[in-house]
């Protein structure tokens, strides 16, 4: 009796077996269709790609792209959503979890003073992420993306290591006025606070031994300080750029430091999307501030320690200059950099048609 029941068991383990292996052979052999809308499957079709590359292309992360994918899904994206803010959106929250690096602005292998390429896929750090958003929301593919990116990075689009935008007040603001529009004053009011910076291009461009003989150039600009950006940031945009002032607390010593640009999600949250190390990350934009105003009081309790230490250390080199043997013998100590402060933001402004402000200033 127990063999008889040992039988039939084995029977039923085979049969469950075979339904098992039947089961996962007809699954395979009716994959279900990549899950894509009508339009969307229109807009293959019509550029020539299989529903199966689009809806690969819609699970990946930007930076995962060849040239050849980011060629395809601009033709796809410029036809499938009309919006140019929109479509800065789509793709900056599509490049969330890029890694991160610092310096990636060069004009190889078109110039010779700077290593790094035109463009980068794979990696960002803070402007390139921006302006390479910017240049793919305005593009229908990869030859148009890369001319808007040039347009975006020189000024009047022209490739050269003098002619880039270096400097976020004096040169990228100035060379992407037919992009973007300054908000700052209308948005801050009579809260904003005065900035007034003199650039010496000249001494700049001599790292590189160019002398340009460019005369230095003084400019006044505002930014919202950190402690009033909670009373301006209901009025903020998607796709607005967000310009974070750092420096040192002393008469116009603040620069602009860090970009990033503005989400705002469908709940009417207000998030900085930016590219920091390690990665490209979204945040609220108060929880930005707050973290900010919070590390400047670190901040200063660090720098009031290291001015004790530079007073010391001048003491030092001061007596080591009347030294004879010391002077010759004793190299000097160096003074510690302070650490840099939060101070506010700057904001700018997608212009209403900065599809036709491109077009005009090409011709």
């Amino acid at each position: 009796m127990k063999q008889k029941y040992k039988s039939i068991i084995k029977l039923i383990n085979i049969i469950l077996l075979l339904l098992i292996i039947t089961n996962c052979s007809n699954k395979e052999l009716t994959k279900e269709p990549p899950t894509i809308n009508k339009k969307e499957q229109y807009i293959a079709d019509s550029i020539g790609i299989s529903y199966e590359k689009l809806q690969d292309l819609k699970q990946r992360q930007l930076y995962t792209f060849s040239e050849e994918d980011v060629n395809v899904y601009l033709k796809y994206l410029s036809k499938y959503e009309p919006d140019v803010k929109s479509r800065i959106k789509h793709l900056g929250l599509k490049n969330i979890g890029q890694p991160y690096e610092l310096y990636l602005l060069g004009e190889y292998p078109f110039g010779i003073y700077d290593s790094q390429p035109l463009y980068c896929i794979k990696k960002s750090d803070c402007v390139v992420f921006v302006e390479h958003t910017f240049a793919m929301a305005l593009a229908n593919d990869w030859n148009s993306f890369f001319k808007n990116l040039q347009k975006i990075r020189y000024k009047d689009g022209n490739i050269s290591l003098v002619t880039r935008n270096h400097y976020s007040i004096l040169d990228w603001n100035q060379n992407n006025s037919w992009l973007v529009t300054d908000i700052t004053d209308s948005l801050g009011g009579s809260i904003v606070k005065s900035n007034k910076t003199t650039y010496n291009k000249n001494r700049f461009f001599k790292k590189w031994n160019l002398n340009t003989n460019i005369p230095k150039e003084s400019v006044v600009w505002n930014y919202i300080p950190a402690d009033r950006i909670d009373s301006v940031k209901d009025f903020l945009q998607t796709g607005d750029i967000v310009q974070i002032v750092r420096g040192r607390d002393t008469k116009n010593g603040q620069w602009v430091g860090h970009f990033g640009m503005i989400i705002v999600d469908d709940n009417g949250k207000v998030n900085l999307l930016h590219s920091t190390p390690p990665k490209v990350k979204i945040q609220s934009l108060m929880s930005y501030v707050n973290n900010g105003i919070k590390s400047n009081i670190k901040k200063k309790q660090i720098n009031a320690k290291m001015t004790e230490t530079n007073n010391e250390i001048k003491k030092y080199n001061k007596k080591l200059q009347k030294s004879i043997i010391r002077k010759h013998f004793v190299k000097p100590k160096k003074e510690q950099k302070e650490q840099t402060y939060f101070f506010g933001l700057r904001f700018l402004r997608l212009r209403n048609n900065p599809l036709n402000n491109l077009k005009e200033s090409i011709k």
